[in-house]
């Protein structure tokens, strides 16, 4: 059985025992609005910054878009892996990595943009101007990366890894504004092991 607990944000706890004996904890997320086309070019921008000198002209379209100051480009689906880590002790990190396939052959984006900030993690595919024509219509998703960062100190040999496990696809192609999209998080913890899952509930 659940109780609820007022917090000192506003907001409020969901807190109980589930039949094995973890703690369950239901943390309600503000409903934030945000404008997700906005949120995507945001992505974007930090991958074209990271680009090779000589990938950047096989985004110039991709480029031209984010100086478009009309954004008059029409996308039906621009895709978003969101996946999440722990909250009560999330890394003090950013980080970002460009992962670039090795046969050019192959059935999946030439260039995924893997980017961290503490606790949640996304993947966009950084569309290339021709490099993926020879991909047939995939359903949004079908590339996923479960993605791992390992924190470690020169001076400490032991490290922690936050795992952020398989990603939530979201179409983040409207320029209107809406509600972020995680409701709430539900964290089910083993006070004896100390580990439990994280698991974000969207809307």
């Amino acid at each position: 059985m659940l109780f609820i607990r007022s917090v000192d944000s506003g907001t409020s706890e969901q807190m109980g025992l589930t039949p094995e004996g973890a703690l369950l904890l239901k943390f309600p997320i503000a409903n934030d609005p945000f404008k997700p086309r906005y949120a995507y070019k945001a992505l974007v921008k930090m991958a074209i910054a990271l680009l090779p000198d000589a990938e950047i002209a096989n985004y110039s379209s991709l480029r031209a878009w984010l100086l478009d100051p009309d954004d008059a480009l029409e996308f039906p689906h621009l895709d978003v892996g969101v996946s999440f880590a722990s909250i009560g002790n999330a890394p003090e990190l950013l980080a970002g990595a460009l992962l670039r396939r090795s046969d050019p052959k192959d059935l999946v984006p030439h260039i995924l943009f893997v980017f961290c900030a503490g606790s949640v993690c996304f993947q966009i595919d950084l569309m290339s101007d021709h490099l993926e024509d020879h991909l047939p219509p995939l359903p949004p998703g079908t590339t996923n990366i479960e993605w791992t960062n390992t924190v470690g100190s020169p001076n400490r040999p032991e490290t922690i890894s936050f795992d952020y496990g398989r990603p939530k696809h979201l179409n983040w192609s409207s320029a209107q504004s809406q509600p972020q999209p995680v409701k709430e998080i539900v964290l089910e913890f083993n006070p004896l092991t100390s580990n439990g899952p994280l698991t974000p509930i969207f809307r």
